[in-house]
């Protein structure tokens, strides 16, 4: 996990319970956030240095990966070698390949909102969160207060749940079976188990379902 203020990695054991700390800082970490794995490297989007950092788990060596180009990244995800970031400060979701690190914006332009386009046609609203079913993406909007999906590889933008909105936003708490008239306030933190979405719907301390 990411132990962000300490700018540091840290290991859970599932079995024992046991903590330890395998990878700390100042000058490559500072404020990590989302992290993914993949083939035995555990990939690491940096906040306040606008990066992506590699962490080998065989020899706990850090490796800046992409050094540039991104702006407060939150989180990412990973399809086959694809990782595809939750960049708050560009409002877009960016993507980069493990190995090439060649960085391109996948979807999204300025801050805003706009639904049903393609591409860099979308807007978002300080994306926080990001997760994928294995086809799609999931992206929490937490400046429009609503579920974003981006299809894989088409990006095509729609909102999966919350408020369609053209102007200004409606920051709410509504449980529905309505994908539409649910409302959500400042939605972060997003995952799934390939059949659901779970949501940290962080102004509300609620965690929601989306089946």
């Amino acid at each position: 996990l990411s132990d962000t203020t300490n700018n540091c990695m840290r290991k859970i054991h599932l079995t024992t319970t046991v903590v330890t700390t395998i990878a700390c800082s100042n000058s490559i970490l500072s404020d990590p956030r989302g992290i993914v794995v993949y083939n035995n490297n555990l990939y690491i989007v940096d906040n306040s240095n606008n990066s992506i950092v590699q962490l080998d788990l065989a020899t706990n060596t850090l490796t800046t990966v992409v050094a540039s180009g991104l702006s407060s990244p939150r989180n990412l995800t990973l399809i086959g070698t694809d990782l595809y970031i939750a960049d708050s400060g560009l409002d877009r979701v960016a993507k980069t390949t493990i190995g090439t690190w060649t960085l391109s914006t996948f979807a999204g332009s300025t801050q805003g909102y706009s639904d049903n386009v393609i591409g860099t046609s979308a807007q978002f609203r300080n994306l926080e969160g990001i997760t994928t079913d294995g086809t799609s993406l999931y992206a929490a909007d937490t400046g429009n207060h609503n579920i974003r999906k981006v299809t894989v590889p088409g990006a095509v933008v729609t909102t999966l749940a919350g408020q369609t909105i053209s102007s200004g936003s409606n920051a709410s708490y509504t449980n529905s079976t309505t994908y539409s008239t649910a409302r959500f306030d400042n939605p972060r933190g997003i995952t799934s188990d390939g059949l659901n979405l779970y949501v940290f719907d962080t102004n509300n301390a609620a965690i929601r379902k989306i089946q």
